[in-house]
């Protein structure tokens, strides 16, 4: 019976380790989801973010853009000879 006994013990503790392992294993799967979820949430704000950065420096340079034209447009209604200075 002694034998019984201790192979029943051994036993519970093997089920035990199973049930625990089983748990963490569990455990870390929602946390692998949970981190694959929060990089895809950083991805799209880092997407966002550069299409703003890149909208900024486009009305910048289009502000850029049409400075140079109203100061071209400036000179040519002058057309009078006098040297006209676009910066």
């Amino acid at each position: 019976m002694a034998f019984l006994d201790d192979f029943g013990k051994k036993l519970s503790t093997a089920a035990d380790l199973a049930v625990d392992k089983a748990k963490d294993l569990a455990e870390i799967g929602k946390l692998k989801l949970d981190i694959a979820a929060e990089e895809k949430e950083i991805n799209n704000l880092y997407i966002l973010w550069k299409r703003k950065i890149r909208t900024v420096f486009m009305l910048q340079n289009a502000k850029i853009l049409a400075n140079g034209c109203n100061g071209l447009q400036n000179c040519r209604r002058k057309q009078n000879g006098k040297n006209c200075n676009v910066a």
